[in-house]
């Protein structure tokens, strides 16, 4: 993670470990919502650019798995974060921060304020 972003997880059910129908299902919403994916050297699957905003899938051989969706504090991309929020309510799934250590629903309000909240919000204020 770059200082300039600030690191989410999918959180089902009180859990960051998602189950394997849940997986299956965020890699269909990720396709439809942000296209194509890449390939991680953990085997993951990622959607967007590593560098600015994006949403990687890393699933375990028995089908479980974690997503985690990374913010770049650096840009103003309101459609970005309308998709995350989106897909994180097509999941049932929160929000958790582990730089807060807190989970936080999936709504807009709420993750505008863990943003501002972050290193990487001070991080791209102080570039300006």
């Amino acid at each position: 993670m770059a200082s300039w972003q600030l690191d989410l997880l999918a959180s089902h059910e009180g859990s960051i470990v998602l189950p394997p129908a849940l997986c299956v299902r965020a890699e269909k919403l990720l396709a439809e919502a942000l296209a194509s994916s890449v390939r991680t050297r953990t085997g993951g699957s990622l959607y967007g650019q590593r560098s600015g905003n994006c949403v990687e899938l890393v699933r375990s051989a028995d089908g479980y798995g974690e997503l985690w969706a990374r913010i770049d504090a650096r840009r103003d991309d309101d459609a970005f974060l309308s998709c995350l929020v989106l897909l994180m309510l097509q999941m049932e799934c929160d929000l958790y921060v582990p730089e807060l250590g807190r989970t936080v629903p999936a709504q807009r309000g709420h993750l505008n304020e863990v943003l501002k909240q972050s290193t990487a919000w001070s991080y791209a204020i102080n570039l300006g």
